[in-house]
Parts: C-alpha cells; structure tokens; sequence
C-alpha cells in the first residue's frame, strides 16, 4: 500500500510505502475489520522504534472494501496512547464508507462511459 493522503503533522509521507505484511495497517488490510493500538510502547504488532521516531503512540485503523476485497485503509494516529474510543472509530468508519462509495460511483462512471472512437491514420 501507499501512503495517498495525510492531515497533520503524525504519520507517514505522502508516498510511503506501508507493508501490508506488518503493522497495525497491514493487519487491517489482511484481516478487514477495525484494528487499534492504544499505546505503540507496549502493542507487539508494531515497531516502537519506528512510531518512537513518528512521535505516535496510539493507532486505529479501518478496512476500505472494495467488489474484489480491501483495497486499503483509513488510518488515524495520535501522539498520547489511547486516544480512540468508540466516537472516533465510528468517524474513521463513517469516513471509509464515503471513500468506498465514491470508488463505487468512479467504477460505475468508468464502466458506462464508452470510449472515444479512434481515428484512423
């Protein structure tokens, strides 16, 4: 996965590449349902060396489903540990479902506009 968008100064870089063998996002692509980690010091599933470095210290994330599966995530991080209950999850699944209504909606779009006819040379 690739990291598209951010908002704030705590997370990857546009572009990052996110490993969907690890980590609390590559777990929620694996494993489509909503994952957190209350506090990167302590969580198995993640690096603390590298959130250290990130200055995060609690993750949650949500599955984008798409017709063939995930397809990505939504992830959200904070610099205190446990800084999600169930209103922000509920927002960052509000969140998804808006991204995986507009993929329907550019699907649909793209399958029912025909293509330009082409020109022969």
């Amino acid at each position: 996965m690739v990291c598209r968008a951010r908002s704030g100064d705590v997370g990857p870089e546009l572009g990052a590449l996110l490993d969907v063998d690890s980590g609390i996002a590559g777990e929620c692509f694996r494993l489509p349902r909503v994952h957190r980690c209350n506090d990167t010091e302590s969580d198995n599933r993640v690096e603390p060396e590298v959130w250290r470095t990130l200055a995060i210290r609690s993750i949650a994330a949500v599955p984008l489903r798409g017709p063939e599966g995930a397809f990505g995530t939504i992830e959200a991080s904070a610099s205190q540990a446990s800084a999600f209950a169930h209103e922000q999850i509920k927002s960052l699944e509000d969140l998804g479902e808006i991204a995986e209504a507009a993929l329907r909606s550019e699907s649909r779009a793209t399958i029912s506009t025909p293509a330009p006819a082409s020109n022969p040379v």
